[in-house]
Parts: C-alpha cells; structure tokens; sequence
C-alpha cells in the first residue's frame, strides 16, 4: 500500500474528477442533478431522474467515505457529505409532494399510482402527467428500495 501522501493524491485527481462531471451540475437549491446538460434536436435532458441521481450520487458518497476514513482536514469530507445529503433531501421532496399517490399506491398496487421518476430539476416538480407514465413491476420494485434508502440518507 503507498503512503498515506499517495492515497491524498489519488483521492483528489478523484476528486477534482467527481466536482467536474457531477457536483458542477447539482443544483444549488433542489441538490437534484440534471441527466444532462444537453438540450438539442433530439429534447430537453436537463429534468432530473431519480436512477441518475441515486447512481451518481453513490460515488460522491465512496469519495466522502474515504476521505473520512483518512481524516481528511481540508475540507472535502463536509463538502462531499453534504452534497450528498443535499441530493438525497430533494429526492425525498420531490417524492413527498406525491404523499397522496404514495398512500394510494400502497392498498392499489396499481401502476397509475406510483411515484414519478423524473423531475423538473430546478423545482423538484413532476414533468409528465400521471396518464403518461408507464411502469413495469421491476420498476415498482425499485422505486421501493430507492424511497428507503432516499429516507435513510436524508434524516
């Protein structure tokens, strides 16, 4: 194993590699990351998914875990922790302003009434109306474990 100097390098080439493809792009008040930065011929990519955070979000939080794990004094450890804190708190609001189809979805089971995976980025608002989604039970099953784990990181 190198020094504990090699592993400070390492981690900040890892770093500075996590802050340009994904901290530049969380947003500064929902902490919701656009699927892209691109808007062309072919749509809009900038709404949020709760796939791509949740993803994207996970290898901040190895980042933030490893510079804990070394004592980290510069800072990068709050950075990181609380960017992922912020991520997961606007996936958790963004599925709390759907509470209603949440209840609903518990008694139906019905695909009508599952939470919506994509959300205006800057507001954490749904972009397709609920006649529109369409879900499989893979998809059900997901949804399940991303709302405890959303829940988990968020208190």
């Amino acid at each position: 194993m190198g020094s504990k100097f090699d592993l400070f390098n390492r981690l900040e080439w890892y770093y500075k590699c996590i802050s340009a493809l994904i901290l530049s792009r969380q947003h500064p008040v929902t902490g919701l990351l656009p699927a892209s930065t691109a808007v062309n011929v072919h749509g809009n990519y900038q709404d949020a998914w709760v796939r791509d955070n949740v993803y994207s979000i996970l290898c901040v939080y190895g980042l933030y875990l490893a510079y804990r794990r070394l004592d980290d004094v510069s800072g990068r450890t709050y950075e990181l922790e609380h960017s992922v804190v912020k991520t997961m708190r606007g996936l958790l609001h963004s599925m709390m302003k759907q509470a209603t189809k949440v209840e609903a979805f518990k008694y139906s089971q019905s695909p009508s009434d599952c939470l919506h995976a994509k959300y205006a980025t800057h507001t954490g608002d749904t972009v397709v109306g609920d006649q529109e989604v369409s879900i499989s039970r893979s998809s059900q099953t997901l949804q399940q474990k991303i709302l405890t784990m959303v829940a988990f990181f968020a208190v």
